[in-house]
């Protein structure tokens, strides 16, 4: 990961692939570089998971990557593969409904 992340999101790795693992899913066993531009904002905690693991799951054909741009992906991710709601976010008419990746 590039674009001055700290330690919680660099070890997003982990947490995904812990999570689509639990979905019968594997990260490809190939280099991937996650750009977090802008660079000069830091990048704090578990919040960006959900959002690298749906555009890997878009990056590798597991969903369709033209629909998840008309969607605001909003979430923790847990090491199971369930989504919990953040606190903090506005609703906006968003669900935060708890899920499964």
């Amino acid at each position: 990961m590039v674009g001055l992340p700290d330690n919680a999101v660099k070890e997003s790795q982990q947490r995904i692939d812990s999570a689509l693992r639990c979905i019968g899913l594997r990260i490809p066993g190939k280099k991937i570089v996650i750009n977090m531009a802008p660079a000069d904002i830091r990048k704090e905690g578990s919040s960006y998971d959900l959002s690298i693991a749906v555009a890997l799951l878009a990056a590798n054909e597991h969903i369709s990557s033209e629909r998840i741009g008309s969607y605001i992906i909003m979430g923790e991710l847990s090491l199971d593969g369930t989504i919990r709601p953040i606190k903090g976010a506005l609703p906006g008419g968003v669900s935060q409904s708890p899920g499964r990746l």
